[in-house]
Order: structure tokens, then C-alpha cells, then sequence
């Protein structure tokens, strides 16, 4: 009676091991809502250029056939969060890999003023009977009375300019860098075009040139706001796609053994039945596909 007891009860313990494996649900970490470490307020401050033209020069001049208008670029403010991330340890999946790591994501919002460099707009107005060609014209700008270094590429666009008779085209021309500026209150920027065809023969062969300039009073204003910089946690699963049961290894080890094949059981050491001393079983997650 005795053996026929043992016999059922190792039979049930098999059976119910065998379902556990198939079943249960493994310790996977759950998708939630990243964890705010810590979160303070900052304030952020910039500065705002505000060109203004100066009262000996007019923003629009002429000479010859030519007319040219001129008009700087507007700056503003932007904002921008710098993320930094760095890795606070890994957690172990079911089957003992370093699955899921910890990281922890730094948002530092910033502030800066954009375009980033002085930027005018040039409007030039051909009232002459043949096509106006502003390549060979000369580019310059000063700032307080120094010539500053630009590149062929802040003019080119200005150059290459081609106006057709009694039309108008609009060119940029870029300055230098607004961090590049004095630390003045005030600062004189001027701005040169020299060498523009305001005449031309019957052949549209160049007769007279003229030189078109503007000067500007920079000043800046002072602006500030208050930002939040905070620092979440997150759970990175760097086995992303794989399935959560078996990491992707297709075979996951009997819960009941530990993946031994021996079961220690109230009556001592035998062998495992739930998976018959394999010590493992077939994903029952994934079916084997290893995929999520």
C-alpha cells in the first residue's frame, strides 16, 4: 500500500511539474513609466542681437539702374535638452544572462540664439535694359572698424546672381559668428558691396560701377527663463526581439530540477520525472521560434 502511495505521489509531483514548465510565467520586467532619480530647476541665459541702421545710412540705396535693399536677419531663442545616458549596472533574465540593463538618462535643457551668425538679406532691383551679372562685385564686413575674413561660401549665392531687365532678386550674404562680436554695449557693423554694374553700353558691356554700403548699431538683450533638469531610470532590454522566456536559446531549464535532472524531494534525491532527467524543456513561449 505503502509503494502504491510513493507511486501516485511522484506521478502527481510529475505531472504538476511537468504544467509548471509549461506555464508559468517567467520573471521578466514589466514596461512601466521611467523612474525620476531627481529633478531641479535651473535658469538658462542668452542674448539677443538687435541690429538697427544706423542714421547716416538708408536701407535703400541707388545709383545707376540699381537699386539695393537691405535687411538683416531677426534672431530668436531656441531651446534644446542635451541627453547624456550611463549605464548603472545589468539585471539577470531567466537564464542567467545580463538581459536587462539599468540606465540612467540625464535631460540638461540649454538655450541658444538662432541663426547663429550675422545674416543679411539683399534685395537688388535691376531698372537697367540689359541683364544685370553681379559676379565681380566685392563682399566685405566690418565689425568696429575691422575687416572681418568670410569664406567664398557666405557670398556665393550673391555672386552668381543673374537680375533680368526691370526685375528684382533677393540674395543672402552671411556675417561672422555673434559669439565671435565685442563684449561692448554697443557695437558698428558695416556691411560693403563694391564693384556693382549700374551702367552698361548698347552690348551690355559694363560702363560704370558703383559701391552701395551700410552701417548697423548692435545691441543685445538680456533674456533668461527658468528650465527643469531631471534624471530618469530606465529598463534597457538588450536582447530586444528576443523571446523574454528563453532569451532566445529556444530551451528553458526545468523549474523543478534547476536544470539538474535530480529532484530533491521529502523523500530524498531521485530523479527528476517532470523532465524526465533532461533538466530542461522546448520554450513553450515562443514555441521554439526563439523570437518574442
Amino acid at each position: 500500500m505503502k509503494k502504491k502511495m510513493l507511486a501516485v505521489i511522484s506521478l502527481i509531483l510529475a505531472v504538476s511539474g511537468c504544467e509548471l514548465n509549461r506555464r508559468e510565467t517567467r520573471n521578466v520586467p514589466t514596461e512601466r513609466i521611467p523612474e525620476i532619480l531627481s529633478e531641479k530647476t535651473v535658469d538658462l541665459k542668452w542674448r539677443i542681437p538687435l541690429l538697427t541702421v544706423s542714421e547716416e545710412t538708408s536701407v535703400e540705396q541707388s545709383a545707376g539702374g540699381i537699386k539695393i535693399s537691405i535687411a538683416p536677419e531677426l534672431f530668436h531663442k531656441e531651446t534644446h535638452n542635451i541627453k547624456k545616458s550611463h549605464s548603472r549596472g545589468h539585471k539577470k533574465s531567466n537564464t542567467g544572462k545580463d538581459r536587462y540593463r539599468y540606465v540612467d538618462d540625464e535631460s540638461i535643457p540649454t538655450a541658444y540664439v538662432t541663426p547663429g551668425r550675422l545674416s543679411f538679406r539683399v534685395t537688388v532691383h535691376n531698372q537697367m535694359k540689359r541683364i544685370l551679372r553681379l559676379e565681380g562685385s566685392v563682399i566685405s564686413v566690418n565689425v568696429e572698424g575691422k575687416q572681418i575674413a568670410l569664406t567664398a561660401d557666405d557670398y556665393k549665392e550673391f555672386l552668381g546672381g543673374i537680375v533680368l531687365s526691370r526685375g528684382e532678386q533677393q540674395y543672402t550674404i552671411r556675417g561672422p559668428d555673434i559669439n565671435s562680436l565685442p563684449e561692448k554695449e554697443t557695437v558698428v557693423i558695416g556691411l560693403f558691396i563694391h564693384d556693382v554694374v549700374v551702367e552698361t553700353d548698347a552690348a551690355g558691356n559694363p560702363t560704370k560701377r558703383e559701391n552701395f554700403q551700410w552701417y548697423y548699431t548692435c545691441q543685445f538683450k538680456e533674456e533668461k527663463e527658468q528650465q527643469k533638469t531631471k534624471v530618469e531610470r530606465k529598463v534597457v532590454d538588450t536582447l530586444s526581439g528576443a523571446c523574454l522566456n528563453c532569451d532566445g536559446d529556444i530551451i528553458v531549464p526545468c523549474s523543478r530540477c534547476g536544470g539538474s535532472g535530480i529532484f530533491q524531494g521529502i523523500l530524498g534525491v531521485a530523479p527528476c520525472h517532470a523532465c524526465e532527467q533532461r533538466g530542461k524543456f522546448l520554450c513553450g513561449s515562443c514555441k521554439g521560434t526563439g523570437r518574442k
